[in-house]
């Protein structure tokens, strides 16, 4: 048998340790990052000004694990911009980001994100330019002069962009303000060259009206216009003799002798809005007290009164004479005038019982209708040639004050409208109320 001695047992046990130790596990190897991938962001469509969602990346190692710490370089060009960091470094996800805030214009951004050793990628974003209203300016309409109840021709205006191109699309507001008017509507929306536009229809006040256009913040663009003062006159049922206005509406009676008709009628186009009977035959003269109508009739000899919301009379007195023509309310009593006599008499009555508070001769022949402008009484005349048919104001003691002239053919009811002020006449033989101006 063979024999080991102890030197040659060392021996072999040294032997066996230093193999045992080269056979031991290697080392792992560093992470190094090997790819770079857009996690989200790519192709994005901004407004100018407007800031992106996040331009996203991830780096990975060779094992394909996320790296953590990893510098990323953030590089744009293409049209204006910012970037909201220039390097990120990654974090536990592997992640980085940036974001992107367009500049004033349009075009495309291309945003690069690198690490060293790796090659970019890349992000695109593309910007439209957001249109902003700059200008509102008028094109045509402005200047005009208009008849009573005219359509103007059209009120243009056109919006401009930052680029001094035609707005379309854009809602224009169209205010008036001024003598009375009616506009064809409120707004218009602007088509492909950037004009909106109204027309004005003129009421029947002469003066000057303003119309303004705007849009967003924008100084308006303003249109002024004239309407000019005019004879003007609106078509009147047949036969109308005594008419008053009641701040709206004119009122005339009118229709045959024997059964005439109280008309509601309109100031603007003398269209009707509604009617009733009136309590008595030979219809003369009307006037408004705020509530109730007054109406004088020559076959009754009596004066009514007509509550405007019924149409039927509900109380009546004796007129003072035979002759009963004009009639108005003074904001407390009747006013009165009759043919009868020589001149004819005009009389202030007690609204409660009719009787005679006042009278005095009348300051015309044969005087027809009759009116209170507030200060003074107002009648016509029928005797004499037309041209001498005038239109007469005089004092409450019946001193005379001043005149105007007849404006057709044979003026009976009388009726005072202060926005003018104005009179407004009846005159059947012609078939028309005449509206006049009053110099206060």
């Amino acid at each position: 048998m063979r024999r080991f001695t102890r030197a040659t047992l060392t021996t072999w046990l040294l032997a066996f340790g230093v193999v045992a130790c080269g056979d031991s596990a290697t080392e792992p190897e560093p992470a190094e990052p090997t790819a770079l991938s857009i996690v989200s962001g790519d192709a994005q469509t901004l407004d100018t000004g407007e800031t992106s969602a996040a331009l996203t990346i991830r780096v990975l190692d060779q094992n394909s694990a996320p790296m953590s710490g990893v510098t990323v370089t953030f590089e744009g060009s293409g049209v204006a911009h910012t970037l909201s960091q220039q390097s990120v470094a990654t974090d536990a996800s592997g992640e980085a980001s940036v974001t992107v805030t367009a500049g004033s214009a349009e075009g495309a951004i291309t945003v690069e994100a690198s690490i060293t050793g790796l090659t970019p990628v890349v992000f695109t974003a593309t910007v439209d330019q957001v249109l902003v209203a700059t200008t509102i300016s008028v094109v045509s309409g402005d200047a005009q002069d208009l008849d009573f109840n005219e359509v103007s021709a059209a009120l243009v205006v056109e919006v401009l962009d930052q680029n001094d191109d035609p707005m379309e699309g854009l809602t224009v507001t169209f205010t008036g303000s001024g003598v009375s008017h009616s506009l064809s509507a409120g707004s218009a929306v602007t088509g492909a060259n950037g004009q909106a536009q109204v027309t004005v229809t003129a009421g029947i006040v002469d003066g000057a009206i303003t119309i303004e256009a705007s849009t967003a913040s924008l100084i308006p663009a303003s249109f002024g216009l004239t309407v000019l003062d005019a004879p003007y006159s609106v078509t009147a049922p047949a036969n109308l003799r005594g008419i008053t206005f009641d701040g709206t509406w004119l009122w005339g009676v009118g229709g045959p002798d024997v059964s005439p008709i109280i008309y509601q009628i309109s100031a603007v186009d003398g269209s009707v809005e509604s009617q009733f009977a009136a309590p008595a035959a030979d219809h003369r003269g009307l006037t408004f007290d705020g509530t109730n109508i007054w109406y004088s009739s020559d076959a009754t000899e009596r004066i009514y009164r007509i509550p405007a919301s019924t149409g039927v009379s509900d109380f009546s007195f004796a007129s003072p004479g035979a002759d009963p023509r004009g009639l108005a309310w003074d904001g407390a009593t009747l006013w009165h005038n009759d043919s009868e006599g020589a001149g004819g008499t005009v009389y202030q009555l007690d609204p409660s019982d009719g009787s005679v508070l006042d009278q005095f001769t009348a300051p015309v022949t044969d005087p027809l209708g009759l009116t209170w402008d507030g200060t003074h009484l107002w009648t016509a005349q029928l005797a004499g040639a037309v041209a001498n048919m005038t239109l007469v104001r005089f004092t409450s003691a019946g001193a005379f004050v001043s005149e105007l002239p007849n404006p057709g053919t044979t003026q009976i009811g009388l009726a005072f409208d202060s926005a003018g002020p104005w009179l407004w006449s009846a005159d059947p033989d012609e078939g028309v109320i005449h509206r006049l101006k009053v110099t206060p």
